[in-house]
């Protein structure tokens, strides 16, 4: 197993020649072994929009992301799982659901990347998801789980419940 690397946002470098793809790959490369998840938001032309440096777990909701996130510019968010997890969190699928100029959203482990394309904006994500967690809350008030439980459900389950009801069509590339 190679070094876990602790690099903050600017060590990571886009490459100033190149299509988006490949500007793209360059940085999802670069993103394999890091202790923290990163984010990189670029246009369709490969310009950097916003990057930034989370936590372990995930990336936080500043202003600055926020206002990338709305404006209206076509855009495309790759970042690592430092877990090298490929699947996409409830989180990522909130922001892809709820934002539809994004072209797509990747997740990559640094060898591989995960890539959910705008052909999915289609689908029935808020009614999908509104009724998997009335399904649980439901659950939840007739005591059959406990709020840990269903707390634990939402950020585990929730998001593979929502990808295989919505029949997500995701991509899966070797970098």
């Amino acid at each position: 197993m190679q070094d876990i690397i602790d690099s903050n946002e600017w060590d990571i470098t886009i490459p100033s020649e190149g299509d988006l793809e490949s500007k793209l790959r360059a940085i999802e490369r670069q993103l394999a072994n890091q202790l923290k998840e990163f984010i990189f938001i670029l246009d369709l032309e490969g310009n950097n929009l916003y990057r930034a440096k989370g936590t372990n777990f995930g990336i936080l909701n500043t202003r600055e992301l926020q206002e990338v996130l709305t404006g209206r510019q076509v855009i495309v968010i790759t970042h690592n799982h430092p877990s090298e997890d490929l699947r996409f969190s409830l989180a990522d699928l909130d922001t892809f659901f709820q934002y539809k100029h994004i072209a797509q959203l990747r997740v990559t482990s640094g060898k591989q990347t995960a890539i959910l394309t705008n052909e999915n904006h289609n689908k029935l994500y808020a009614k999908e998801k509104r009724t998997l967690i009335n399904l649980q809350k439901m659950k939840l008030m007739k005591k059959e789980i406990t709020q840990q439980e269903f707390d634990v459900w939402q950020i585990t389950e929730l998001p593979v419940a929502l990808n295989e009801k919505l029949v997500l069509q995701i991509n899966l590339i070797t970098l």
